[in-house]
This record gives C-alpha cells, structure tokens and sequence, in this order.
C-alpha cells in the first residue's frame, strides 16, 4: 500500500486510471494463442451500485477455492470475504496491536483457503483460516521494509524488498535495491534468491522528494505463489524466478521504446489541463526530465496453474497492454486489455482485476478466462 501522494503520482504513469473497463459482450484475446477473457465481468465488487460496498484502498484480491472472492482493504486493514453476489461474508483483522489486527498491510499470499499477510509495522505475518477464521501469528522481525512483498516457501517465507539507494546530490535520477530473500518462520535469512539494481521510479531531490512519471516506469515487481517468486527491475525483458527450488530466468521478446519527446510533452499539457488541482503532480511534472526510453515491463501476476504473467508498460497514447503467460521459461499464452485493468491474481480460468469505477471509487472485477488448445499449460 502506498500514501495518497504517491497513489496520485502512480496515475501520472498510466494511460488514463480509473474510469472502469469495458463492459461490452463478447471475447479479448487471440485466437493464435487458445487464451481469451470475456468482456463482461463475472462479478463486480465496489463502488455505489448494489450491492454496494466501499473500499478505502485495495491491496489485492482473489478467488477462493469456493468460488468466493477474497479483498484485502489496506485502509479499513481487513481480509473480506464475499459470496458470488458480492455480498460481504465474513470479515478478519481491523487496526490495531492486538492478535490478528493489523498496522498496515503489505505484502500477501494465498494458499488455498489460508491467505498470509505481512504487517512491517508491527514485524509479524498473520495467517488466517478464510473458513473459521482461526489465526496464527509469524514473527520475521528481521524483515522490516514496509515496501517487502511477501511470499511462502515449505517452512517459511519469501520476501522482496526495495530499498532506495543514495539521492544524487542536488537530484537527479535514483534507483532501488532489489532483495529476494528466502527466510524461515523465524525470521532468519536462510539464503538470498537475488540481489541488483532497480530502475527507480523518477526523479529525486531533496526538496520535492520522490516522483513518479510515465518516462521512468513502474516499481520493480513481484508476484507470488506457493513456493513460488518471480521479479523484476522493468528496465529490461529479464525476469527472475524462484521454482522448485532454484532460481531461474525467463526471457520475454520485448524491446524498450523509444520516448519522442514532443509526445511526451503533449501528453504532459494534457495531464495539467485535465488535473488543474493536482498541485503535487504539476510541481513533479514541472522539473521531470524526459528520459531516452520507456520501460518493457509493466507487472508481473502468477498463475495458480504455474509460470507468471508478464505486462507490457503501456506508453501514454496506448489504450491497451499486452499479457504473456510463460511456463517453464517459454510463453503460452498471450491477451491484450485496457491499459488501466491491474491484475491481482490468475486462476485456472478467472482474473481478479483491481481499478475503479466511473466515479473513482476502487472495486474489483472478476474476468472469466478461457484456455483450450496448444495454448493450454
């Protein structure tokens, strides 16, 4: 979860957010790959429309083995459970220090029915039991960076944290630290899955601090599942993996863009007009140089079925972006979409998709996604 600053800054980088999706019948996809998703969501959860039901922010979401759906809410720092009409179920954590409450919620996994969340605050991964709502507590206070993804390996956990190296005197361009980490349930560093430099997500200096811009890309990203991590700085089409025990590399063929600078400065006027308001973004959009390329990679979401889905970075005129599904190091499947749907989760044939509604309040949309053929993993 982030701060309301940087949720704004975040939307600079995207080619229109919020807004919803397309809610028109019928298919996207290719028909050369054997992969589609259905227009139409299987169900809506948030925003004013029955059944109603307002997030403060959404830290992630996916379907249960029930077929229920699972929302995490970073700002209420509850796990919530609803039932195919989108209807609240069941309700776990809240604020607080006490067993089971929350501080924040970061980084989170879901194995079956049991979803393990990350509180860097309070150094503790809380797991709850979506059928009973029995907890257990974890406490790997030696991982304690609020911005860790969190993953599960036999015995323990997986993190991915960022840190953010010097700021160049008198500012300039800064970069993160990548840290994939396997530790046990205690919290010790059982070995180091990777460690290197991370694109950075804009321009730094000391007066106006971190900014984030379409030219400089998106955060490193992380996704997860049972035993498995896969990450990546975004720079390039190079993204790391951790199965079966060992760490791997996957290659998608891709190449950075090139940025023309007076579509980037279109772009920049339009931005300002249509967000007179914005005073944080036209204070960072003001000084933001133009950088020689955009980024290859958007975000990374794992597949319950195995592999990882890889997201093309949207430049500012592209409506669309561009998702691969590789398993075993070798691309499968392949679906274009709106360029502001975020996938949260991949099942065997869903989507959990997080965004906004036309008014901008947050919700998640759950997309039906048909395999068949060759395509099929």
């Amino acid at each position: 979860m982030r701060g309301a600053a940087t949720l704004t800054l975040a939307c600079i980088g995207l080619a229109g957010c919020g807004g919803g999706t397309d809610d028109s019948e019928g298919d996207l996809g290719s028909a050369a790959v054997e992969c589609r998703i259905r227009a139409a969501p299987r169900l809506v959860i948030g925003g004013l429309e029955p059944p109603a039901h307002v997030f403060g922010s959404i830290v992630g979401a996916s379907v249960l083995p029930d077929g229920r759906t699972m929302v995490l809410d970073g700002q209420a720092l509850e796990i919530l459970v609803f039932d195919s009409s989108g209807t609240v179920q069941a309700r776990y954590g809240g604020e607080g220090e006490g067993p089971g409450e929350f501080h924040f919620l970061g980084g989170w996994v879901l194995e079956g029915f049991e979803v393990s969340a990350h509180d860097p605050r309070l150094g503790r991964v809380t797991t709850y039991d979506l059928r009973t709502g029995d907890f257990r507590t974890a406490l790997p206070d030696r991982v304690s960076n609020p911005r860790a993804h969190l993953g599960s390996s036999e015995g323990g956990w997986i993190f991915h944290s960022l840190g953010l190296g010097a700021i160049p005197e008198g500012g300039g361009f800064g970069r993160h630290t990548q840290r994939a980490i396997r530790v046990d349930s205690t919290g010790a560093i059982l070995d180091t899955l990777g460690v290197f430099p991370g694109r950075f997500t804009g321009w730094v200096d000391r007066e106006r601090g971190v900014s984030d811009g379409p030219t400089f890309g998106p955060d490193p990203s992380f996704a997860t599942a049972p035993g498995r991590a896969y990450w990546a700085s975004g720079d390039s089409a190079l993204v790391f993996g951790f199965e079966g025990g060992e760490t791997v590399e996957i290659r998608w063929d891709e190449a950075p863009r090139p940025v023309d600078p007076v579509e980037f400065e279109a772009y920049r006027t339009r931005w300002l007009n249509e967000n007179p308001d914005n005073e944080w973004g036209r204070r960072i959009l003001d000084v933001m140089p133009v950088a020689d390329a955009y980024p290859v990679l958007f975000d990374l979401v794992a597949d319950a079925t195995g592999g990882v889905w890889v997201g093309g970075y949207p430049v500012p005129t592209e409506a669309t972006r561009r998702w691969t599904h590789f398993v075993d190091g070798a691309p499968v499947c392949t679906v274009e979409g709106p360029a502001e749907w975020r996938w949260s989760a991949v099942g065997p044939d869903w989507i959990a998709m997080v965004g906004e509604d036309g008014a901008g309040a947050p919700r998640v949309e759950i997309r039906e996604l048909t395999r068949s053929g060759a395509g099929r993993p």
